[in-house]
């Protein structure tokens, strides 16, 4: 069955399109100061109003201030929310309505991860980074949590098309989230790369 196709870090209108003509089911875009694919709130709402309806807008944050939630929403409203950051379970709770994932790093050492309550969990490598390192962790840890959160669950770091197979044979993820693994440089998208790795989701 085919999964769930998430490709976060997007920096302009082109690759975003590119990647929704390809087959994408969402685009994510960081809006994380610290990140080399910042994109400001304007240019994430340039860049999600481009895109067709029925692909998921997804804004990246870590440790998300209510006062940028509020900034945020005045020029763009996100479909999905993604929480990277050290965000309690409580401050995730908040945030309903709105649909939320929240990404763990692993190994995790924070709070009990089924004390969130939100739509999905993103499973990631540890990083001061937060994300877009491309690099794989153990993906047993991954079988672990997925045998005891009863949440869809999004693969994400170090992808790329030569072990996207081989990490969805391994862990069987509701959904895949690739970054870094479909770069030509932080922030452009190499267009080979990237039909690569979707279409061998698709024929999954």
């Amino acid at each position: 069955m085919k999964p769930f196709i998430k490709i976060c870090g997007m920096t302009s209108v082109g690759d975003a399109r590119w990647a929704c003509e390809l087959g994408a089911d969402a685009v994510g875009l960081i809006v994380y100061p610290k990140s080399p694919r910042y994109v400001t709130f304007e240019r994430a709402a340039e860049i999600a109003g481009a895109l067709p309806a029925g692909v998921l807008k997804v804004a990246v944050s870590v440790n998300l201030s209510e006062e940028d939630r509020e900034a945020l929403e005045r020029v763009w409203t996100p479909d999905v929310w993604q929480l990277h950051g050290q965000e309690s379970p409580e401050r995730v709770g908040a945030l309903r309505p709105r649909r939320c994932w929240k990404a763990l790093g692993l190994p995790w050492v924070g709070p009990d991860p089924g004390l969130y309550e939100v739509e999905a969990v993103l499973l990631d490598k540890a990083s001061p980074a937060h994300g877009g390192t491309g690099e794989t962790f153990d993906w047993n840890w991954a079988r672990e949590l997925k045998s005891i959160l009863n949440k869809p669950m999004l693969l994400s770091g170090g992808l790329n098309p030569g072990n996207v197979v081989a990490a969805l044979d391994a862990v069987q993820p509701w959904g895949v989230d690739v970054c870094s693994g479909v770069e030509a440089s932080h922030g452009k998208k190499d267009p080979v790369k990237l039909k690569e790795f979707i279409e061998l989701c698709q024929k999954y």
